[in-house]
């Protein structure tokens, strides 16, 4: 799992195009035609929500036995039950606030350089969606993009034009 931020190709750091945001699509800008983007998307998303839940899961079964050793502590200390109830519940509530937005943010990290790939090989840039498919590669050999300047190797398959 990388630990730092998405790059581009000359190795500048990028903030991705939001695939994996919990925005809802409209509220996105259209930079990417909805139909390429669901495509994207369904090929992205699909290996993710399978890990999502089962880290969900485990996160929720560690929950529970913490909040059961923290339930026994405090039956031993003579609190009343509805109490240690309330205190259970509590100790959850901060561990899920906890735990979830570090697991959105290693899911970008981690995610990354499938949204990349996936973006590029459909001639869209991954950082801002803007159309790469008439944008010539530079002397370097990377496709600059137009609209943010990031820079990309575009694979053999992409489309060079709409």
């Amino acid at each position: 799992m990388p630990a730092s931020a998405p790059t581009d190709d000359r190795g500048n750091p990028v903030k991705l195009y939001g695939l994996l945001s919990d925005r809802p699509r409209l509220a996105r800008d259209e930079a990417v035609p909805l139909g390429t983007q669901s495509v994207i998307e369904h090929r992205v998303r699909r290996p993710v929500r399978a890990r999502r839940v089962a880290v969900y899961v485990c996160f929720g079964v560690l929950a529970y036995a913490v909040a059961g050793v923290f339930a026994q502590t405090l039956l031993t200390m003579g609190l009343a039950p509805y109490a240690v109830m309330l205190a259970t519940v509590l100790a959850c509530v901060v561990f899920a606030v906890v735990a979830v937005p570090l697991n959105r943010r290693a899911r970008h990290r981690r995610h990354g350089p499938r949204i990349i790939a996936e973006f590029l090989a459909e001639a869209y840039c991954p950082a801002c969606g803007y159309d790469l498919a008439g944008t010539a590669p530079g002397a370097d050999g990377f496709t600059a993009c137009p609209e943010c300047g990031a820079a990309w190797n575009m694979p053999r398959g992409a489309p060079r034009s709409r």
